[in-house]
C-alpha cells in the first residue's frame, strides 16, 4: 500500500502548493494538470532506476521531500479562493455520479486486477520487462512483439514500475494510482476551462454541464485502464491551457500548453500525430499578423514560450523512437503479418510496403466502409457515448451560429486530428473491418472532450451585474442546469444498471508465478507452442514469460508449451526433437535437441528463418 500513500501523500501536497501559490483564477486548471505532474516524476523515478540503477524508492524519497517542503512554505497569493458552487443540485448530482464511477472502477478492479486486456498486454506488460531491471528490459521494445505495440512510448509504463519498485512487488493497485486520480482532475480541468473563457460565471452551469457531457463516456475507459482515457484527458488539456494562454497573453501558459502537447505525444503513437497537429496550428494562430497574441506579444516571445515547454518532451521522444522502438506496424508490418499468420490469421496484415498503401487512399471502397462504419456503429451507440457524440453538431452550428466571440482557433487542430485518423484507416495494414471494430470508438474519445469545449465553452457568456458581487443568469441558463443534472441522474443510473453487463472479467487473469513452479529459465527468447493456438492463449502466456520473448513462429533452443494434458505434452516433445525438463500437467518447458522448425498442432509447420 506505500504507492497509495505515496500518491495521496503528493496530491494533498500540490493542491496546497497550486492553493498558496497560484492565482484564484488560475487554480482549477492547474490543479487539473495534477496527475500529469505525478506520472511524469514518477517515469523519471523508473527511468532512473532502470538506466543508471537508482532505486525508484531513493528518487521517490527526494521528490516527496521536495514537494512536502514546498507545501510547508508560504507563498503571497491573490486574494480568494476556489469559486463556490452556486448550485447544490449540480454538486449532489456529481457527487453520486463520482461514487458510481468509483464503486464501477472498483468493481472492475477486483474481477480485472490488470486491467481489459488492451492495458494488460500493451503498458502494464512493458512495465514488467522494465521492472525487472536484472534482465534484459529492452525485451520489453523487441519487434517480436510487434502486435503488441512495443513502438508506444514507454512513460506510463515507466511510471507504473517505479511504484511496483516502491512496493517490492508487481501490484495492481499501482495501476489504480495511476489512473483514478486523472477522474477528478479532468472535471477540474474542465470546470477551469469554462471559468477561463467566462470569468464572470459561477458554477451553476458549469458543474452540470462538464459531467453530463464528458465523464460518462469515460467511466468505461476508466475501469478498464485504458490509455485512450490518458490521451483524452491530454488532448482535452493542452487545448484548455492554450486557450487560456491566448486570453491572458502569458507566456507560462503557452509554454504549459506545449509541454502538454509534447506530453500527449510521450502516451500513445496517437499522442504524436496531436503533438504534430498541435504545434502546426498553434505556431499559425500566434504568428500571424492580425493574431490577438502578436498585439500583446513579440512572435520570437510566443516561439521560445513554445520551445521551452515542448523542448523537453519532444526530446525523450525523439530518443526513445531512435534508439529503442522498433518499426511501427504502420510502416514496416512485415513482422506483425509473420505473427498474425500463426496466432490471429483473421486480422489478415498486408505485409506491403507503406508507399504501395498510400496507394490504397484512392480505392473508394475503404471510403465508404470508414465513412459508413462511423455512421451506422458509433453514431447510434447510446451505451458508450450517452448524448455527448449527439450533441457534437448542435454546439458546432451553436458555436459558429450563435456565439458572441470567435471559437477556439484549435478547433483546426482537432480537424486536421480527426482527418490524420480517417487517412490511416484508408492505408492500414489490417483487415480494414477489423481495424475499425477495434480502433474507432476510442479515436472518437480522443477527441470528443476537447471538441466539447473548444466550441461549446466559446458559446455563452454569462455576464457581470454593474457592482460585480451577482451574476445575472438568465432563465435558459437555469433550465439547461437542471436538465444537464437531471441527464446526470439519469446516465448514473443507467451506468449502474449497464455494470452488470460490462465485459469485465473477460480478460485473463495470468498466474505469474506458475513458471517459476516449472523453474522456467531466464532466457531472451523462447518457442511457444499450443494445440489451435490463438491470440489470447499466446499474449497470456507472453506475460507470465517475462522478460522472456515468446516465438510462435520460430524454433529456439527453449520451449514453453501448455496441453491440455501431459500425455499430450509428452507426446509432442518426443515427437518433434524437445527434451522436456519440467512440467505441471500439459504445462511445461523443454530444450532443443535438434529438431527442424516449430510445429503449432493445429497451425501446421513454421521454419525457422536462415
Amino acid at each position: 500500500m506505500l504507492s497509495t500513500a505515496l500518491t495521496i501523500l503528493f496530491y494533498l501536497a500540490a493542491i496546497l502548493i497550486v492553493r498558496r501559490r497560484c492565482e484564484p483564477h488560475s487554480q482549477s486548471l492547474t490543479l487539473g494538470i495534477l496527475p500529469m505532474v505525478w506520472i511524469s516524476l514518477l517515469s523519471l523515478a523508473g527511468l532512473f532506476e532502470t538506466l543508471v540503477g537508482l532505486p525508484s524508492t531513493v528518487t521517490l524519497a527526494i521528490i516527496a521531500i521536495v514537494v512536502v517542503a514546498l507545501a510547508g512554505r508560504e507563498f503571497r497569493s491573490g486574494e480568494g479562493g476556489f469559486p463556490r458552487p452556486a448550485d447544490w443540485v449540480s454538486v449532489i448530482c456529481l457527487t453520486g455520479f463520482a461514487v458510481v464511477a468509483v464503486g464501477i472502477a472498483a468493481y472492475a478492479h477486483r474481477l480485472e486486477p490488470w486491467g481489459g486486456i488492451d492495458s494488460m498486454y500493451t503498458w502494464q506488460l512493458r512495465a514488467r520487462f522494465l521492472f525487472d531491471a536484472n534482465g534484459p528490459w529492452t525485451n520489453g521494445f523487441s519487434n517480436d512483439l510487434a502486435l503488441l505495440h512495443p513502438d508506444y512510448p514507454p512513460m506510463i509504463s515507466w511510471a507504473l514500475s517505479a511504484l511496483w519498485s516502491l512496493e517490492g512487488a508487481e501490484k495492481s493497485i499501482a495501476a489504480v494510482c495511476l489512473f483514478f486520480p486523472i477522474f477528478p482532475a479532468w472535471v477540474l480541468l474542465m470546470a477551469g476551462w469554462w471559468k477561463s473563457q467566462n470569468a464572470g460565471s459561477d458554477f451553476r452551469l458549469t458543474i452540470p454541464l462538464v459531467c453530463s457531457v464528458v465523464l460518462p463516456i469515460a467511466v468505461r475507459m476508466n475501469a478498464g485502464l485504458m490509455l485512450d482515457l490518458v490521451l483524452a484527458y491530454a488532448i482535452a488539456a493542452s487545448v484548455a491551457w492554450f486557450d487560456w494562454g491566448r486570453h491572458q497573453v502569458s507566456r507560462t501558459s503557452f509554454a504549459t500548453a506545449a509541454f502538454i502537447a509534447g506530453w500527449a505525444a510521450l502516451v500513445k503513437n496517437e499522442g504524436i500525430l496531436w503533438l504534430l497537429v498541435f504545434m502546426a496550428t498553434t505556431l499559425w494562430i500566434g504568428t500571424r499578423r492580425n493574431s490577438q497574441i502578436r498585439m500583446k506579444m513579440t512572435s520570437s516571445g510566443f516561439l521560445k514560450a513554445f520551445a521551452v515547454g515542448g523542448a523537453v518532451p519532444l526530446l525523450c521522444l525523439l530518443i526513445f523512437k531512435v534508439t529503442l522502438a522498433p518499426p511501427s506496424d504502420l510502416v514496416d508490418p512485415v513482422r506483425a503479418a509473420q505473427i498474425s499468420a500463426v496466432i490471429q490469421p483473421e486480422i489478415a496484415i498486408l505485409p506491403t510496403s507503406l508507399l504501395i498503401r498510400v496507394d490504397q487512399l484512392f480505392e473508394g471502397f475503404r471510403h465508404q466502409l470508414t465513412v459508413t462504419y462511423f455512421f451506422e456503429n458509433i453514431v447510434p451507440n447510446w451505451r458508450d457515448w450517452g448524448i455527448s457524440l449527439w450533441m457534437l453538431p448542435v454546439l458546432t452550428v451553436w458555436g459558429f451560429a450563435g456565439r458572441k466571440r470567435k471559437v477556439s482557433g484549435l478547433l483546426v487542430a482537432i480537424l486536421l486530428q480527426a482527418v490524420g485518423y480517417y487517412v490511416i484507416y484508408l492505408m492500414t495494414p489490417y483487415y480494414p473491418y477489423w481495424h475499425l471494430s477495434t480502433s474507432m470508438n476510442r479515436l472518437v474519445l480522443h477527441l470528443l472532450p476537447a471538441w466539447i469545449g473548444a466550441v461549446g465553452f466559446a458559446t455563452v457568456k454569462l455576464e457581470q451585474s454593474p457592482n460585480h458581487t451577482t451574476k445575472a443568469i438568465s432563465r435558459w441558463q437555469a433550465i439547461a442546469s437542471r436538465g444537464a443534472a437531471c441527464y446526470l441522474v439519469g446516465m448514473t443510473i443507467f451506468i449502474v444498471w449497464e455494470a452488470g453487463q460490462m465485459p469485465v472479467g473477460a480478460a485473463a487473469n495470468p498466474d505469474v508465478t506458475l513458471l517459476e513452479q516449472i523453474e522456467f529459465p531466464e532466457t531472451a527468447e523462447a518457442s511457444f507452442v499450443r494445440p489451435n493456438i490463438d491470440a489470447s492463449a499466446f499474449y497470456n502466456a507472453q506475460f507470465m514469460a517475462v522478460p522472456t520473448v515468446l516465438l510462435a513462429d520460430r524454433r529456439t533452443e527453449v520451449l514453453l508449451a501448455h496441453f491440455p494434458t501431459e500425455p499430450e505434452l509428452l507426446a509432442y516433445c518426443a515427437a518433434n526433437g524437445w527434451d522436456l525438463q519440467k512440467n505441471i500437467g500439459g504445462f511445461g518447458w523443454a530444450r532443443n535437441v535438434g529438431g527442424q522448425g516449430l510445429l503449432q498442432p493445429g497451425r501446421g509447420l513454421f521454419g525457422n528463418p536462415p
